[in-house]
């Protein structure tokens, strides 16, 4: 939930993707893809660069999880 609404957000954390043809419903026709290394979406973060306030939390808990299966 964000903060000043009630809707469910749910989040998922995708790894090891491969690049290929974007496969998109006409309601995500206009969706635009962006890729972004663990650094550069963490940077984002903290310059405020993301429309869902939900992104930010997702970004900082999978970089936690990172560091702590990393041992980092």
């Amino acid at each position: 939930m964000t903060l000043g609404s009630t809707a469910r957000v749910h989040l998922f954390e995708a790894r090891r993707l491969t690049v290929g043809p974007q496969e998109l419903t006409p309601a995500e026709r206009d969706f635009k893809l962006s890729w972004w290394s663990m650094g550069d979406a963490i940077d984002a973060v903290a310059q405020g660069r993301f429309l869902l306030p939900a992104g930010p939390l997702a970004l900082l808990l999978a970089e936690r999880e990172a560091r702590d299966v990393n041992g980092s």
